[in-house]
């Protein structure tokens, strides 16, 4: 399922901690970790995604989707998915 969400040749781009991950491998070895840690435990806290401000914009064969996360307005962070 995960890899029908993302082209084979898809880069995710972390600002976080400045790194870099290409391709459905790279992919899940990124998100792996975000969504095992909750998935494992079956109680909370669970993986709660909440966007804020989320806006598509479609064109001919893709979209752009920007969004903000983050509770409290100074730790919210701009996300930008392609």
């Amino acid at each position: 399922m995960f890899r029908a969400c993302f082209a084979s040749d898809a880069t995710v781009l972390y600002m976080g901690k400045p790194s870099r991950s290409d391709g459905w491998e790279g992919l899940e070895s990124f998100f792996r970790p975000l969504f095992d840690g909750p998935a494992k435990t079956g109680s909370p806290p669970y993986l709660t995604i909440d966007p804020i401000d989320l806006q598509i914009q479609l064109m001919e064969n893709s979209a752009v989707v920007t969004y903000l996360l983050g509770d409290e307005e100074a730790e919210r962070t701009f996300r930008t998915i392609v």
